[in-house]
């Protein structure tokens, strides 16, 4: 994890924000919606082709 970095958000409040780098990524639903497994994510392999252009977030 890097450094965090400092901005001022529209309503002019400082905040910061972290870049995360993650080999695999789970996402959970919160307490009490649904009942099925979360579902997990893999990255794909270093080098596969994706520029940080396609990455959509």
């Amino acid at each position: 994890m890097e450094e965090p970095q400092a901005y001022i958000d529209r309503e002019g409040q400082p905040r910061a924000s972290l870049e995360v780098t993650a080999q695999d990524i789970r996402f959970l639903s919160a307490r009490g919606e649904g009942t099925e497994a979360p579902v997990s994510y893999s990255s794909p392999a270093e080098g596969a082709g994706m520029s940080e252009e396609e990455i959509p977030f």
